[in-house]
């Protein structure tokens, strides 16, 4: 293996700090790297051996924005091998055996999927299940389950893997069956305060279902599009957007948002 290409999706910080670790381990085994957020722009970098795929579990399934980028992968990427890496502060349900099937679609074939845990970035669990909130995760430890994962998989041939569909599993008939928006539902009413607001980009650029649009000089978020997933509250350095229903203490300031916000600076 000479080419990996990683294709991610983070709105807390939390994802993207794997991404860095993947990246790191990769390099130190000579591998050429190229990372690249899902909701780019930019010209896809399709070309590379094995595809590694980096996303946050919600609703009890893969991101949705994932699931989409995956599904309108041109026919070039057939054949190709693929890892996949979750950070979730919850359960992963069927995941694995989700994605098998989806890349199979895809004639693509998965060779190894990873979770760990994170800091629980969706709102509404921070306020309610104190347990999940894992605060300053991930940490030093999950991140060398990433950098363990990688590095096994630079030692190895890559071979597909099997991963089986749990049926008795309650979490995954719950995303199964909750629409796609439906977490999103608690934010009706949101506020944005123009005044705070300074028009940074983050909240837009990060939004996994184009839910929030710049028009002119104000922004503009489409309730019905929203899935929940509450980056926009999270990432804002000023806490521009609000929510009646939950104080700003219960907004999740990922350890590791500044690195992400970085990669955002002059795009």
């Amino acid at each position: 293996m000479k080419t990996v290409s990683i294709f991610w999706q983070s709105h807390s910080g939390n994802n993207f700090a794997c991404v860095k670790a993947a990246t790191e381990e990769f390099e130190k085994a000579g591998v050429a790297v190229k990372t690249q957020s899902i909701l780019s722009k930019e010209s896809l970098p399709l070309e590379a051996e094995l595809y590694v795929f980096i996303f946050p579990v919600f609703n009890f399934k893969p991101a949705t924005a994932m699931r989409d980028f995956i599904m309108n992968l041109p026919e070039t990427v057939r054949g190709r091998k693929v890892l996949v890496i979750v950070n979730c502060g919850g359960f992963w349900a069927n995941v694995p055996a989700i994605m098998k099937k989806l890349l199979k679609e895809k004639g693509m074939f998965l060779c190894g999927a990873l979770k760990t845990r994170g800091s629980e970035s969706y709102i509404v669990l921070r306020k309610y299940i104190k347990a999940l909130n894992n605060g300053g995760m991930p940490d030093a430890k999950e991140l060398e389950k990433v950098r363990v994962f990688i590095a096994n998989a630079c030692q190895t041939e890559l071979k597909p893997e099997n991963y089986f569909f749990n049926p008795l599993s309650l979490f995954h008939w719950m995303g199964r069956f909750a629409p796609d928006n439906a977490p999103g539902r608690t934010f009706r009413h949101r506020v944005w305060d123009k005044e705070k607001c300074t028009l940074c980009g983050y909240c837009y650029k990060l939004c996994p279902s184009g839910a929030i649009t710049k028009e002119g000089a104000d922004l503009k978020c489409d309730e019905k599009k929203c899935v929940g997933c509450c980056g926009c509250f999270n990432i804002c350095p000023v806490n521009a957007w609000e929510t009646p229903a939950f104080k700003k203490e219960y907004f999740y300031k990922g350890e590791y948002a500044k690195e992400l916000i970085k990669t955002l600076k002059g795009k």
